[in-house]
């Protein structure tokens, strides 16, 4: 699982970067600059939410969904 976030959170790194580098060469380095900005809340709230569903590998329903609402409370204060 651990592979596949890890793939998920990378990918959404790269679409912020390729976008960020179009953004640069089209309408300069401040356009490039709040593009990459705006993709890092999104990919930072994504890692803080896998990392926290990640870190207690355990099948029990109350400890996963705990851990799905913590991160979920964590990805939305780092949004905000």
């Amino acid at each position: 699982m651990r592979g596949q976030l890890r793939r998920i959170v990378g990918l959404q790194v790269a679409v912020s970067v390729v976008i960020a580098l179009l953004c640069l060469v089209v309408y300069g380095a401040n356009a490039a600059a709040s593009a990459f900005l705006g993709g890092a809340i999104g990919f930072l709230g994504s890692l803080a939410y896998a990392r926290r569903i990640a870190a207690g590998e355990t099948s029990d329903p109350k400890v996963l969904l705990r851990a799905h609402f913590v991160g979920e409370v964590q990805k939305l204060a780092l949004t905000v």
